[in-house]
């Protein structure tokens, strides 16, 4: 979490992007296809793209 979203979310607080400039997140494909070993990794790559959908607002 602390890689994956934390870092992200650093970055993109710390950023000034201009205008029609873009920051681009990776989250991957658990996000919509999680699987059951792999729980956590599904989760932090969610939030991750919410985090996405939150800053664009």
């Amino acid at each position: 979490m602390e890689a994956k979203f934390w870092g992200a979310y650093r970055i993109a607080r710390s950023m000034r992007i201009k205008q029609g400039g873009t920051l681009t997140f990776i989250s991957g494909f658990m996000s919509e296809r999680p699987q059951a070993s792999a729980r956590l990794q599904s989760a932090f790559n969610a939030a991750l793209e919410s985090l996405d959908r939150r800053i664009r607002a």
